[in-house]
């Protein structure tokens, strides 16, 4: 048994040394994170209907950050009940009419996504005391929502359904669940163990099913303009939804839900990460059909649009400018839209899954999380690829202001294909601008650009190093384990030979 127990002991242990990353190394960090706050700001920049209950929820809000610490408490508790007894009510609903179901149903989404939203007003702060308790209190009431959701709205199926049969007003339907969404992605900081794949589930129907239940949408609008107005902001709602998902792959991998990002670099390496950096640009795409404009998404998402639909000799050098965030952005889009044949550019800042929240990265080393993103498509929506401008004064130039990023100084590429940051293609200098200091950053081709501070050289030497030794004492061990399991086979036979040969002779 003890010869057992030892075999199995040497089969795990080149998969305990051969492991990414140690969970013991990995420093310890602040974090922070920026949501949309401002209900009424949002919902004001929308151009289609908004569902009645939204605009009374802005004013219910707007009192909730009025009350005292214990009167939110109260509040919250109290939307709590009114979900539970709403919940209850269509459990009990055995023999009552399709109609009642279905305001009951409605009434359900109401009240979710206010007691929702009115979490994330809620904030616990945590230099004082009581922090732990006002936490767990927000956390119950949030996977008690998350749970009745999964419950009810956990199939892609039910969601379409509700979608086409919650009330006679489909497009109101949809937005039901678009603010449901968003309202529930606005609490990065309570969730736990498989909360986000509840929610990135239903994220996805909704994105992917857009197509199908848009038609049906489309054709009880009227009005031309109108038809425009709601499409785009249904897929601002989606585009929200997926920034604000974002963050939740980054608390996922601060509390140790998924792999540790990468120790210097605070790359996360975890595939949903990569997944819905995908997402992000999948559903922005979609914005090419509303022609030059810019779209302020959330607080983690801005783009600008561009297309042939205006006189592009006007575009020769066009300035993209930032300042809350300490950004411009420089484009010769005649010689994109003109000379590379592009029916529309898309630069957009968005705060990137990619990058974990670690604080130090801005102070020691790492990437900075807000990427700049640079897209050429063609007629048919297709990107274009450019790998190599030639000419400097056809390339982009992203300027990033130097005491915003504090510690980076370097221009980086996330490269999707490796899932690596590099330095490959892109020039770094600094330049000044009305006594602000700035690092400028020239790529000689389109992708998405952040800045950084690491020696990424001796990053990919170090991790060849690494890798090669780790490699090195994975064979190594391997041929122990073989060698091992050759004397141990043996010996097993050897003793079975003999305790073979011992019973025929006494049977003899």
């Amino acid at each position: 048994m003890k010869s057992f127990n030892f075999f199995k002991l040497l089969l795990l242990l080149p998969l305990l040394i051969y492991s990414k990353e140690s969970i013991f190394s990995f420093p310890s960090f602040n974090f922070t994170w920026n949501l949309d706050l401002n209900l009424n700001k949002y919902i004001s920049q929308l151009k289609s209907s908004t569902p009645e209950f939204i605009k009374d929820m802005q004013k219910s809000m707007s009192e909730f950050l009025k009350k005292t610490e214990k009167e939110k408490d109260k509040y919250l508790e109290s939307l709590s009940n009114i979900v539970q007894e709403k919940y209850d009510q269509i459990k009990s609903g055995m023999g009552k009419g399709i109609k009642s179901v279905q305001k009951e149903t409605k009434e359900l989404i109401e009240k979710m996504t206010e007691t929702a939203n009115a979490l994330s007003y809620k904030v616990c702060d945590m230099v004082k005391k009581g922090y732990e308790q006002c936490n767990n209190n927000k956390k119950k009431i949030y996977l008690d929502l998350i749970d009745k959701v999964k419950e009810n709205f956990g199939e892609c199926s039910v969601i379409v359904n509700e979608i086409n049969n919650l009330s006679e007003n489909k497009e109101l339907n949809l937005k039901y669940f678009l603010f449901l969404i968003i309202s529930l992605t606005e609490n990065p900081d309570i969730i736990e163990k498989g909360t986000s794949q509840i929610l990135y589930d239903i994220i996805n129907c909704l994105q992917e099913k857009f197509e199908i239940i848009w038609p049906s949408i489309n054709s009880t609008i009227v009005n031309d303009i109108m038809k425009i107005n709601t499409k785009q902001d249904i897929i601002s709602l989606l585009a929200k939804s997926i920034s604000n998902f974002g963050i939740f792959i980054q608390f996922e991998e601060k509390y140790g839900f998924i792999e540790k990002a990468e120790k210097i670099t605070g790359l996360i390496k975890d595939i949903k990460a990569k997944t819905v950096y995908k997402n992000i640009f999948n559903i922005l795409k979609d914005f090419n059909e509303f022609g030059t404009q810019s779209f302020n998404i959330s607080t983690n998402l801005n783009l600008n649009v561009f297309t042939k639909d205006n006189n592009i000799s006007d575009y020769t050098n066009k300035i993209i400018e930032h300042k809350e965030k300490g950004i411009k952005i420089k484009l010769n889009l005649e010689y994109m839209l003109k000379d590379l044949k592009a029916h529309s550019v898309q630069a957009v800042v968005f705060e990137s899954p990619l990058v974990s929240l670690r604080a130090k990265r801005e102070t020691q080393s790492g990437v900075a999380n807000t990427f700049v993103g640079i897209t050429l498509y063609n007629k048919e929506g297709k990107e274009i690829y450019v790998s190599d401008i030639q000419l400097n004064n056809l390339r982009p130039i992203i300027l990033f202001k130097k005491k915003l990023f504090k510690a980076m100084k370097i221009c980086l590429y996330y490269n999707e294909e490796k899932n690596i940051m590099e330095t490959e293609g892109i020039d770094t200098q600094t330049e000044e601008f009305d006594g602000e200091e700035y690092i400028k950053c020239i790529p000689k081709h389109f992708s998405s650009f952040t800045i950084g501070n690491f020696d990424v050289e001796n990053i990919k030497q170090k991790t060849g190093e690494k890798n090669g030794v780790k490699y090195g004492l994975f064979k190594g061990i391997i041929v122990i384990i073989v060698l091992f399991s050759c004397f141990y086979l043996y010996r097993c036979y050897r003793q079975k030979r003999v305790e073979d040969i011992n019973r025929h002779f006494n049977e003899l």
